[in-house]
């Protein structure tokens, strides 16, 4: 195991740092705040948005204030060599490894920590018996939940999202000053069209976006949830695209998919807690909004994008 936490820690040997990575200083200067207090800070959010980013910026951070290199530990727990060792055994390899006892603080940033069975009993554990600071993330909100509320208390979840029209500009290279504000409608209009994923604003890329659709349906709903159709799934996410700000019928879908009602809304849930779809409720009075079908938007990319993707 030695050898694979190196690879994941090459700041154990050396300062080895991506400088042309972008921050987002809106998510970066909460999650350094968080660095002050106990609790695990959970990140969460759609597949490629920047979350491993963000946990080695962080990393970064607290190399340059002065913390050692060794007590820091990144890994991502999807990797196969991982795959017959718990949170807790690997944990226990790394203090043996640089001789740390229980007592020293140590940094865990966790990545993909749901491929681990019982993570959330393992992390109440080790929070409770060790010195420890952790950040742990998962690109699905249905497997980070916490369904037996073993870390109720002890984390803080934070939801990374796409980049807004702000960041959309910061990641462009493109200042507007005051007087440019007319502008603002053509750069909107190009966000629209390009989306929020951070890799495709910097190389927008048509395949990248279907792969990473592909990659979603696949791996977090597909085979987390063991279905067998992935082109139903498929199918479905595109007939939510083809109704994207309108009202939303789930019969309707399951009539055109000849699935039953009850599997056309278990369906719909999956693409809400993948992140690909957000669901909004109907503007009005609460009766109104408490008796009418929910409205939708589809996440990462706008309208005109979305219908080219497939």
């Amino acid at each position: 195991m030695e050898e694979i936490l190196y690879q994941y820690n090459p700041w154990w040997e050396e300062a080895i740092f991506n400088e042309t990575i972008i921050p987002r200083e809106r998510y970066l200067g909460r999650l350094i705040k968080y660095l002050d207090n106990k609790q695990i800070i959970s990140l969460t959010g759609l597949r490629r948005v920047g979350k491993t980013t963000l946990m080695k910026l962080i990393i970064k951070e607290l190399i340059r204030k002065g913390t050692s290199s060794k007590y820091i530990l990144y890994i991502s727990l999807d990797d196969y060599l991982f795959h017959q060792n718990s949170i807790i055994e690997i944990i226990n390899e790394y203090r043996k490894l640089h001789k740390l006892k229980i007592e020293e603080k140590i940094y865990l940033f966790l990545d993909e920590v749901t491929y681990k069975d019982n993570f959330h009993i393992q992390l109440k554990n080790i929070y409770d018996s060790q010195n420890t600071k952790i950040f742990i993330a998962s690109s699905s909100a249905s497997m980070l939940r916490d369904k037996k509320a073993s870390l109720t208390g002890r984390s803080i979840t934070l939801e990374i999202k796409p980049l807004d029209l702000e960041e959309y500009l910061f990641f462009k290279g493109i200042t507007l000053k005051k007087r440019d504000k007319q502008l603002y409608k053509s750069y909107f209009l190009d966000y629209i069209k390009d989306g929020g994923m951070p890799e495709n604003v910097l190389s927008p890329n048509r395949e990248y976006l279907m792969n990473l659709v592909d990659d979603i349906i696949q791996k977090d709903i597909t085979a987390f949830h063991g279905l067998k159709n992935h082109q139903i799934l498929r199918d479905y996410f595109l007939l939510l695209m083809e109704r994207s700000g309108k009202q939303l019928s789930i019969n309707k879908i399951a009539k055109i998919l000849s699935i039953s009602p009850d599997t056309s809304k278990r369906y719909l849930s999956y693409f809400e807690s993948t992140y690909l779809i957000h669901l909004l409720p109907r503007w009005g009075k609460t009766n109104q909004k408490l008796l009418s079908a929910k409205w939708y938007q589809i996440s990462f990319y706008g309208r005109q994008r979305s219908r080219e993707l497939f």
